[in-house]
């Protein structure tokens, strides 16, 4: 089959015809390997592919072998199974798990959302008629394990194909080939295993008595449950140590765990033309000649070209390296630490107890006094900050009044002598004296209105008999804070003082 090899961007770029490839995924793996003597060079993100196959992936790396005149180079990367597997499922803040449910397809688009794949990748859009029902994703799984567990819930398996531009994903139910590899057709390897694991206990969290156990037990059918029905010679016991598990995950877990054992043995069949099998798919080995038949799980898939020869390998039966050995470690502190009790300390068992001692508190007491001196300085300062803002605010007040009343007033006499200036000009008036009722010129006393230098006309509030009884220097006294400006009139500053509020008349 022609490998298409794309740009960066997705775009292809010609079609190997010379090339050879070793790619493989299912329980592990899930990578390829390609080399070829000629063609386009290829770079970081460019795809391969066999259209209309599950066959291909993202180049991620190169490496060159360079013998005499000739380079060769070697480009690797994950395949389609093993993007989803780089990305992890994570429960949503504030939640335990990540739960899903519906029609499988639609969940594989929401997943595909979910970690930033589906602009590579889709879910096919018509219902695949599996439904997932709430189920419960393991915490920080990747995606592709996770959806492989998830699908075997409702009997499902994932299907990969490359068409269009697209890698689409679908829900498709488990096919069981019974009858598929046999003797007379094709060659193959088996196993066959007649004493699994039939009683596994799980060990969880704690230390000697007190630490948790969880028992499971397997039926001659391989059916996994809490009631014990092998028991004597048929009896076959391994432990589960998957240390710091609570008892309700470390018995979620060893059940899990027992049902993965379960398995009649192993299939290893090399399929060259004819049936092609998809991971999670069930195939039944079998000999004519002696009998014996084998039933397992496709596992693995490893797919060869060279010079233009294809091979397909099927392992079936092997556990995920991943989950193959008897121990784990559940999302909690690590087990195993040894503690020591400190001063006012002492350890029992599992058992803290504290007591605490007057050398303990001397330097908590010490620091909660510089603390209490500390805010008390603080408040002081605050306090004085606080009247010398009152201060400068009625000030600003006081200041910003006096300013328009003098604009007012210079703007009225601004315009009552351009007006008698114009009167002047054009009949020879001769201004008058002005009154209370007569319009005329106005003259500066130097006390209450005064002109500077610049032609500016100065105004200060009259007040009545004020010279008489505060005079310029006059000092006032007073415990509200009130400017005597407001009651006598005049322009008063207000002078530093630890009593009470002091003014001085100025004007």
């Amino acid at each position: 089959m022609d490998l298409i090899v794309t740009d960066p961007s997705g775009c292809d770029l010609g079609a190997l015809e010379d090339y050879d490839l070793d790619l493989a995924y299912g329980a592990d793996e899930n990578d390829f390997t390609l080399t070829f003597p000629s063609g386009p060079r290829l770079s970081k993100d460019c795809l391969v592919y066999m259209d209309g196959t599950e066959y291909g992936g993202l180049v991620s790396r190169v490496e060159t072998a360079k013998s005499g005149d000739a380079t060769v180079l070697t480009y690797k990367g994950p395949t389609w199974t093993g993007l989803l597997a780089e990305r992890i499922l994570c429960p949503d803040p504030g939640k335990d798990y990540l739960v899903e449910s519906g029609d499988a397809n639609r969940v594989l688009a929401r997943l595909l959302a979910r970690v930033g794949l589906d602009g590579l990748m889709r879910a096919e859009a018509a219902d695949s008629g599996l439904r997932v029902s709430a189920y419960q994703f393991d915490r920080y799984t990747d995606l592709y394990a996770g959806v492989r567990k998830m699908l075997s819930t409702c009997g499902g398996k994932l299907h990969v194909e490359r068409r269009d531009g697209i890698t689409w994903l679908s829900a498709r139910k488990v096919a069981d080939y019974a009858d598929a590899v046999d003797s007379d057709r094709l060659d193959f390897e088996s196993e066959r295993n007649w004493r699994p694991v039939n009683h596994l206990i799980g060990l969880g969290e704690g230390e000697l008595r007190d630490r948790a156990r969880s028992d499971w037990y397997a039926d001659k059918n391989g059916q996994v449950s809490q009631t014990q029905s092998l028991t004597g010679v048929d009896e076959v016991v391994a432990i589960y140590d998957y240390s710091n598990a609570k008892a309700e995950e470390l018995a979620e877990k060893t059940r899990d765990k027992l049902r993965e054992l379960q398995g009649q043995g192993e299939v290893r069949v090399v399929v060259r033309d004819g049936q092609s099998y998809d991971i999670d798919d069930s195939v039944t080995g079998r000999d004519n000649l002696t009998g014996l038949s084998v039933h397992a799980t496709i596992s693995k898939k490893i797919v060869k070209v060279s010079r233009g020869v294809m091979s397909v390998d099927y392992e079936a039966g092997k556990a995920d390296r991943s989950s193959s050995g008897l121990s784990g470690s559940a999302e909690s502190t690590p087990g195993g630490r040894v503690y020591y009790a400190g001063d006012g300390l002492t350890l029992t068992g599992n058992t803290f107890a504290a007591q605490v001692t007057p050398a303990t508190l001397k330097p908590v007491a010490d620091q909660a006094d510089q603390a209490l001196r500390t805010a008390s300085d603080l408040s002081a300062g605050v306090g004085q900050a606080r009247q010398d803002a009152q201060a400068a605010r009625a000030d600003a007040g006081r200041a910003t009044e006096a300013a328009r009343q003098a604009q007012a007033a210079a703007d009225g006499a601004r315009t009552t002598a351009d007006r008698a200036m114009r009167e002047a000009q054009a009949a020879h008036y001769e201004l008058p004296v002005a009154t209370t009722d007569t319009l005329g010129g106005v003259k500066a006393d130097g006390r209450s209105v005064t002109v500077s230098t610049d032609g500016t006309l100065s105004a200060i509030i009259p007040t009545t008999n004020l010279d008489a009884t505060h005079p310029v220097g006059s000092i006032v006294t007073n415990t509200t804070g009130t400017n005597p400006a407001a009651t006598y009139g005049g322009i008063w500053q207000q002078l530093p003082t630890l009593g009470a509020w002091t003014y001085e008349r100025i004007h």
